[in-house]
């Protein structure tokens, strides 16, 4: 930690990459709450984690969701406070490194979370592709007698079509990223509104929908576009998934499954710490009231839009039939067994037997969906340029160009991603990557561990008691200790019940192998190139010492 101490004025000039780093402030703080909305995916990642809490089939999922996202609040009560301190581009990175120390920052980031993004954008086609293109390209299909738009929808929902699906995702996230960050912005703020007026429609949908009326939709549904479950497809499902699985109503959930629903839960939830990443390109983030909305104001949003849509969901379908619908997908074949994914988009289509409303449904769901994975492109380029710009990763890195834009970075990852998902989808990279949650995990929990002792290391003290945030205190001690020791309990059980419960199946070895590779390799590609920075007469101590200029 000793290359964290301070530094004379304007040594910055003379060992970073250049003396500001090319980037603008784009985005206004509400540009940063719709991002971390988004990042989180309220509506696209829910889709598929949602129907991955039947492992636990007495959690309650509406009650769950509430004591996942409120135990993620103070976490971003430390990231409000550190984006306020230090609103610099790459965010976890740049704490760390100015906190704990280079190689800490390095090593915790340049894995977990940069080269960790190409997995995710990998993983996180799957609910575009199912819930949204496949089912629409049906429907479509049938309506208009088009066998080809049919064709499409069975073939887009293989590992096949997924992939190329993931070709076509990738070309429009580097279109949209490498087109500046005001243009991002304006995508966005569209999407997000058309997504808003689409949720209001399937809330109010489903509040005046009776069980009675859903089962017939439903049933109309899978029968007239699927030509499956013979007219009683609702009752297929319960009556299959009996067999094995011991689904029960809302009235018979625990709170112990409840809680345990919580690592998985925090594989969107955790999401709201993302829009670090992005702080030096936030407008208004010095002011802390604001840095609170983005973050605080992200994940009570979706509290409220996750809760409210599980306890809809289940209010129409039951408890018993979602769980169930989720068990035999995943356990019996996925399409093999049911040609559609018994998803959150099939569930709002069976409020009605309109296919207006069935266009309407994917289409506003495809709102949430087209701008969440782009997310990942956005954090890894920045976690890549400000350790391009602190030397520690190739100087092209952190390039900029056309509307302020890190193009080479943005190319260099859709490259590693397309690797990333052949192997996925034709290799066997999706069951090496499964222990990926508990360095995504610590990746944001050492952010929390540098916040928690940030007001505490003689190198960091001065800094932030020196900040306007040094003022706020409870009981004495800092704020930002006080919200870092309490967010670190939620984190210490995401991370031991990660290694320690095989039912999350993140406790393969195999995966841990793969990725404790990769830790090393990080770890060998940090201090080789710091030796040959440092041979080359470059103070790489120095540049731990200073905040690069925006």
């Amino acid at each position: 930690m000793s290359d964290t101490t301070v530094a004379k004025p304007g040594a910055a000039r003379s060992v970073f990459l250049r003396q500001s780093s090319g980037l603008v402030r784009a985005f206004t703080w509400w540009d940063g709450l719709i991002y971390n909305v988004y990042a989180i995916s309220v509506i696209a990642a829910a889709t598929l984690i949602f129907s991955l809490t039947y492992i636990f089939p007495r959690a309650n999922l509406p009650l769950g969701i509430v004591i996942a996202c409120l135990a993620f609040v103070p976490g971003c009560v430390v990231y409000a406070m550190l984006t306020t301190i230090m609103p610099r581009a790459g965010g976890d990175y740049v704490w760390q490194s100015r906190i704990l120390g280079g190689f800490w920052g390095f090593w915790f980031v340049f894995f977990p979370l940069a080269i960790g993004a190409t997995i995710f954008i990998v993983s996180n086609v799957l609910p575009g592709a199912v819930a949204f293109i496949s089912p629409l390209a049906h429907v479509l299909g049938t309506q208009f007698g088009i066998s080809a738009l049919q064709n499409f929808g069975d073939w887009i929902a293989t590992n096949t079509g997924q992939f190329w699906f993931l070709v076509v995702f990738l070309a429009w996230a580097a279109f949209v990223v490498g087109s500046g960050m005001h243009f991002y912005a304006r995508v966005q703020r569209w999407l997000f509104l058309i997504g808003m007026i689409g949720l209001a429609t399937w809330l109010i949908a489903m509040l005046f929908t009776s069980r009675e009326s859903f089962i017939a939709n439903f049933n109309a549904l899978l029968a007239g576009q699927y030509h499956w479950g013979s007219g009683n497809a609702y009752g297929k499902i319960l009556a299959d998934a009996h067999k094995a699985y011991p689904a029960v109503p809302l009235s018979q959930t625990n709170l112990l499954d409840t809680i345990l629903i919580g690592p998985i839960l925090a594989y969107i939830f955790a999401g709201v710490f993302w829009v670090g990443n992005l702080s030096g390109e936030i407008g208004g983030v010095r002011q802390f009231r604001l840095s609170l909305r983005i973050y605080v104001g992200a994940i009570l949003a979706a509290m409220v839009i996750c809760g409210l849509l599980a306890l809809l969901v289940i209010k129409v379908a039951g408890n018993e039939f979602y769980t169930s619908a989720s068990y035999l997908w995943w356990n019996s074949g996925g399409s093999s067994y049911i040609p559609v994914a018994p998803w959150l988009t099939l569930i709002l289509a069976a409020l009605s037997q309109s296919p207006i409303w069935w266009i309407w449904v994917f289409l506003a769901f495809g709102c949430w969906f087209m701008i969440w994975p782009t997310n990942n492109v956005v954090g890894a380029t920045r976690y890549a340029f400000a350790m391009a710009f602190d030397r520690i990763l190739p100087a092209r890195l952190a390039s900029v160009a056309g509307r302020n834009s890190p193009l080479f970075a943005i190319g260099v990852y859709v490259v590693i991603s397309l690797v990333m998902g052949w192997l996925y989808f034709f290799g066997n990279l999706a069951s090496i990557i499964l222990d990926q949650a508990i360095l995504l995990t610590a990746g944001f929990a050492v952010t929390i561990v540098a916040g928690t002792v940030f007001p505490y290391l003689p190198a960091t003290r001065q800094r932030y008691f020196d900040s306007p945030l040094g003022k706020y205190r409870i009981a004495g001690l800092p704020l930002i200790t006080v919200m870092g020791v309490l967010s670190l309990i939620y984190f210490g059980f995401l991370l031991g019940e990660y290694a320690f419960n095989g039912t999350y199946g993140t406790n393969n070895l195999s995966s841990a192998a793969f990725l404790g590779g990769g830790m090393v390799l990080s770890a060998i590609l940090y201090f080789g190139t710091r030796i040959y920075r440092e041979r080359k007469g470059v103070n790489m101590r120095l540049i731990y010492q200073e905040i690069p200029e925006e």
